[in-house]
């Protein structure tokens, strides 16, 4: 991962999961989490079909991306953000997304970087997904 504060949050997830594949939602307390709250994402897995209820999403990432996700569902019409939930949960394990990308708009090349991380209340079926996207330029 290029962003630290990623490389943070999946080190802290890795604490709290143990010998776990992954950890439950009640392990992950926000309050240890306070510096990556503008960037963080918790979203509620729900299935039949496949969607997902964002109950968390970061000041930063609302702002950057012109509107409020909390409280929003998506599913497959979401396209390619969707996607990237989708294979989290479905081969319950990390998944990692950066790409450059250019406006031309004269202004500069921007980054951005998402880490998506599972959560399990059973130990084996993702119940929620914890994540953390960063956007630069």
């Amino acid at each position: 991962m290029r962003t630290p504060a990623l490389r943070d949050l999946a080190d802290y997830w890795r604490a709290k999961r143990g010998n776990a594949d992954m950890p439950r939602r009640s392990d992950i307390d926000p309050s240890h989490l306070t510096s990556h709250l503008p960037h963080l994402i918790l979203a509620e897995v729900l299935y039949n079909p496949l969607r997902f209820q964002f109950h968390m999403v970061g000041s930063a990432l609302e702002q950057q991306l012109g509107q409020r996700y909390t409280g929003t569902l998506i599913d497959a019409g979401a396209g390619s953000f969707f996607k990237s939930y989708q294979a989290c949960v479905e081969q319950v394990r990390p998944t990692r997304e950066y790409m450059r990308y250019n406006f031309n708009d004269g202004g500069p090349v921007g980054e951005f970087e998402r880490l998506l991380l599972p959560l399990s209340e059973d130990g084996k079926t993702v119940s929620a997904v914890l994540g953390g996207a960063i956007y630069s330029g």
